[in-house]
């Protein structure tokens, strides 16, 4: 069949999405949910190889207020707002949402599931298990299906180190819940799944293997899939090779202060369903340090194993200049430079505290929770996603995760 023209539609106007097409590609409008003041929702498959805890039994939703969300078609059901995220592969519904279609299958594997899940709170940590049924069905989103997608089909979950979540019901209207984009693991099924994106490209349906992520600073962007939408990219992009260690879209950059160079040849997980950044507590306590900032460390034991944050709280006048450079140091060629893209400034002041309207806490926390399965890797957030193009390409091996500028970093005047 012919190449599909890139569409861009409303992520809350799609209507009946069916339909497989060869070379296929696809925009997807997306919106920031800042809606819900008390806590959001993360994810990273790494939590799930924490072992030796099992699930509760509460009912639970899928929503929040520091990710990003676009409109799919799974199942019968329709008009889906979806939070989108690199840092995991699977399809997971909130309770009452899946409604199969008569394309349903049962999974071939272990129906039931359990899977971890970290960045529960509002500044990006805490853990929850989730339980449910897997089943395979279509999703869809514009004209790109895969009729056999697994799908976790949410049913109980449990929270560790943090409140029971208050607004269940409300956050049920802005999500429905979560599809993945992760390349070589993050599912929490038997046998694991491939993400839906993973799917598409092994089975010939895109134009091109790859996917890009545009977070505009104001809540508008889009999500690109199977193409790359040169037409918003300031520039050139600067490529830098994934590793696929942890079974994430896995780079090395150069951690910047004020354009220079504050440590070099940083391991960092692209994680876009992360509502923070997250440094190793040893670099943590270093940048803030050097920064002059206010810090706070807690030790929790939320998992069996303690757990280690640091905090750090800052003038919201005064933003820092924090970045990352690519290629890193040790990546580049002779003759080649990088390019440093700064964490926007306008992101800076998500958490200003409620008593004294100037003070913020930072976006970056230390954490050691993913030292015994990460070591001193990063989770680089959608802070950092923030006024910039992330092109994540699987065409070849080695897999790269490529950053630009965006000619409007705002996004502002996306429109229909």
């Amino acid at each position: 069949m012919g190449r599909l023209s890139p569409l861009l539609v409303a992520w809350c106007a799609i209507g009946s999405l069916v339909g497989t097409s060869a070379g296929g590609s696809y925009m997807v409008k997306t919106e920031r949910l800042l809606t819900d003041p008390g806590l959001v929702r993360g994810e990273s498959h790494l939590r799930r190889r924490l072992e030796g805890h099992t699930a509760g039994d509460e009912p639970t939703v899928l929503g929040g207020s520091l990710y990003w969300s676009g409109n799919f078609s799974v199942g019968a059901s329709r008009d889906l707002r979806l939070l989108l995220d690199t840092g995991s592969a699977d399809c997971v519904l909130n309770p009452g949402v899946y409604k199969p279609s008569d394309l349903a299958r049962t999974y071939n594997g272990s129906r039931e599931f359990s899977g971890g899940y970290e960045g529960v709170t509002r500044l990006g940590f805490g853990f929850e298990i989730i339980n449910g049924t897997v089943e395979t069905d279509v999703v869809s989103a514009g004209g790109l299906t895969f009729d056999a997608q697994a799908i976790g089909n949410i049913s109980h979950f449990h929270y560790i180190d943090a409140p029971r979540y208050p607004y269940a019901s409300f956050a049920a209207k802005r999500a429905d819940g979560l599809i993945g984009f992760s390349p070589r693991g993050g599912s929490a099924f038997t046998p694991e799944s491939p993400s839906w994106f993973f799917n598409l490209a092994n089975h010939g349906l895109l134009s091109e293997k790859r996917f890009g992520v545009i977070s505009g600073t104001s809540g508008n962007g889009l999500f690109t899939i199977g193409t790359l939408a040169r037409r918003f990219i300031n520039g050139s992009l600067y490529a830098a090779a994934d590793s696929g260690e942890f079974g994430e879209f896995t780079v090395q950059g150069d951690l910047t202060v004020d354009g220079q160079i504050f440590a070099a040849n940083q391991t960092l997980i692209m994680d876009y369903g992360e509502s923070n950044i997250q440094p190793p507590v040893h670099l943590a306590e270093r940048l803030f340090a050097t920064l002059g900032w206010q810090t706070h460390t807690r030790l929790q034991n939320n998992l069996g194993t303690p757990v280690t944050t640091v905090l750090a709280y800052f003038d919201c006048d005064k933003p820092p200049t924090i970045g990352f450079s690519f290629p890193a140091q040790s990546q580049l060629k002779p003759g080649e430079k990088a390019k440093n893209f700064d964490i926007s400034p306008a992101v800076w002041d998500v958490y200003r505290h409620r008593r004294d309207r100037t003070n913020c806490t930072s976006i970056i926390g230390g954490t050691n929770a993913y030292a015994s399965v990460a070591g001193n890797a990063w989770i680089l957030g959608q802070p950092f996603f923030a006024g910039h193009y992330v092109d994540f390409d699987i065409s070849e091996e080695p897999h790269t995760v490529s950053f630009g500028d965006l000619i409007d970093p705002s996004m502002s005047g996306l429109t229909d």
